[in-house]
């Protein structure tokens, strides 16, 4: 199964920043400028990095231990953050993009076979291009579904990945995420009263 296409599908923008660059090295570039504008006790602290002679785009990559970055660059960028006491003010992320680096997943078991070997997948793909997931269980609750998805939505998330309930029988949750602008993939268990991007087993 293509993790990756499901990852794809939910940040449909990954890799149209230019060669080897992604959203969230964008963002995260934004972001270092946005800290020092917005009065945060980091002000001034980044440009102590100017002195190892590389991008904003390099230090961004290597303080995500990006791997295109070589291994003596995240070194130096490491030993240097820590000697400034830098840390990535994620509420400028947020401030900026107006979504966190997070994505969404609700499943109904995470116990189950499949779903337990597809979350590793995800993990692996969602972190190489600077994403956290947040995993939800249902126990097959459409009531829980609905208050998942509110949660997630009210965090900003940058996508949500969903296999619905075996009780869900109304959508409204699901058009809401879509109405807001979020990009949903339906995983596994297909939905014909949704159209978006789905993910499903081959029979």
């Amino acid at each position: 199964m293509g993790f990756t296409a499901v990852f794809a599908a939910v940040n449909p923008v990954v890799g149209r920043c230019g060669p080897g660059r992604t959203t969230a090295d964008v963002s995260t570039e934004s972001a270092l400028s946005v800290e020092r504008g917005i009065g945060t006790n980091q002000q001034g602290r980044y440009a102590g990095f100017t002195q190892l002679g590389i991008s904003i785009s390099t230090v961004s990559r290597a303080l995500r231990n990006h791997p295109d970055i070589k291994e003596s660059t995240k070194k130096a960028v490491f030993e240097l953050a820590g000697q400034l006491e830098y840390e990535p003010n994620q509420l400028a992320f947020q401030l900026l993009n107006r979504r966190s680096n997070t994505i969404g997943v609700v499943v109904p078991k995470i116990t189950y076979s499949l779903y337990s070997q597809a979350i590793p997948g995800m993990v692996d793909v969602s972190e190489r291009h600077g994403y956290q997931l947040l995993i939800c269980q249902t126990d097959d609750s459409y009531e829980k579904e609905v208050r998942q998805v509110q949660s997630l939505l009210s965090s900003r998330v940058s996508g949500i990945i969903l296999s619905v309930s075996a009780n869900t029988t109304q959508f409204d949750h699901l058009h809401r995420i879509q109405n807001k602008n979020v990009p949903l993939v339906l995983f596994n268990r297909d939905c014909e009263e949704i159209n978006c991007s789905k993910v499903t087993i081959d029979k």
